[in-house]
């Protein structure tokens, strides 16, 4: 863990440092350290061995195979997420260690992650800690290709905002070139640019039990596309991921107390609500049908996401100073009790290790 606490608060420094320069004018300060706060997280993910994340060895094993052009375009002509696959080859123009490989999907997910923010967070120096502490960040340190789509879906939330269809269209496109499962994404879009009132929980709910009530039919749909979707069904002896739907469950209460107690008017607050509402059943289900929680649970990350807006908004709602400062202590102790609880009991992610290329500088 040592290392993951390191590098996160090198990171985190350089983000208050850029962050206190920006209020007092000095963007120079300010663009510096900014980049340097996101080269330690890119760094963070990009020097790890393949050993650290359950997936790593699998995608190591698709970088070495991505060498030639033939690849990328049999993937293509599959529509079998080729952006991947072309990342992955062009990787190789940089090295052929899979550092490359690593540290092209850091760039691309710090990238993404940083731009959603500052284009829609009125906090975003605490919306990246949050994104950071509670999972969406690092999940690509084991799902590289899913991590990629997160990222990308993150951006999206603009697109939603703005109503501006083809823009959202075009975005989750390009993620599902990365992971198909983003595309379950888009027909969402009618939903959340509607009137977000008690009817649009209600239609989302009942969308809910008809899910469970056809779950079974889905997988065998999704697996007719993708044969790697087939474990997304797979039952467990006991539920998997109970302390995430928990965490989830107490967060999505927290929001509804706050908007209701703080009286909270807010577009973005409303909309990052309701996408976040779907992925508390979406982890539900996974509890529910005691599912393996590295299938199905995945997808909530697509909508629990956007709690590094709704947390920011939610503290600052309170207009009492004190309350405020406590809240923000708090919310870091739990985020940081949840970072290191999933850390260090899931995907494999400690120890964490270098890549043995660099034990020859």
């Amino acid at each position: 863990m040592e290392i993951y606490i390191s590098f996160i608060l090198l990171s985190f420094c350089c983000l208050t440092i850029s962050f206190k320069a920006k209020k007092s004018h000095n963007l120079l300060v300010f663009y510096t350290f900014l980049y340097l706060s996101a080269l330690f997280l890119i760094l963070l993910s990009g020097l790890r061995s393949y050993s650290v994340g359950h997936d790593s060895g699998t995608y190591v094993q698709i970088f070495q195979s991505n060498i030639e052009l033939n690849n990328v375009i049999e993937r293509w002509n599959s529509a079998n997420e080729a952006g991947f696959a072309l990342l992955n080859y062009l990787a190789h123009y940089f090295s052929d260690n899979y550092i490359a490989i690593f540290i092209f999907n850091a760039f691309i997910v710090t990238c993404c992650y940083f731009y959603g923010v500052f284009k829609v967070s009125a906090t975003p120096f605490l919306s990246i800690i949050i994104l950071v502490l509670i999972g969406p960040f690092l999940f690509h340190l084991n799902g590289a290709r899913q991590g990629i789509a997160l990222s990308i879906f993150f951006i999206s939330f603009i697109y939603i905002r703005d109503k501006n269809f083809t823009k959202y269209f075009i975005s989750v496109m390009i993620g599902a070139l990365f992971h198909k499962t983003i595309l379950l994404t888009l027909p969402l879009y009618f939903l959340f640019t509607r009137k977000l009132n008690f009817k649009s929980y209600f239609i989302i709910t009942l969308c809910f039990i008809f899910v469970l009530v056809i779950f079974d039919d889905l997988i065998a749909m999704a697996t007719q596309v993708d044969d790697r979707y087939k474990t997304y069904g797979d039952e467990v002896k006991s539920a998997g991921g109970v302390l995430t739907s928990i965490f989830y469950l107490f967060l999505f209460c927290w929001f509804v107390i706050c908007k209701k107690v703080n009286t909270i008017k807010n577009k973005i607050y409303d909309l990052a609500l309701a996408i976040f509402f779907v992925g508390v059943l979406i982890s539900l289900i996974s509890f529910i049908m005691k599912l393996n929680p590295s299938g199905i649970l995945r997808m909530s990350i697509y909508f629990t996401q956007f709690s590094a807006l709704l947390i920011p908004i939610s503290i600052f709602s309170f207009k009492n100073k004190n309350i405020k400062a406590l809240l923000i202590f708090f919310f870091i102790v739990l985020m940081s009790l949840y970072f290191y609880l999933t850390t260090t009991n899931f995907s494999h992610l400690v120890p964490y290790r270098f890549n043995p290329i660099l034990t020859l500088f």
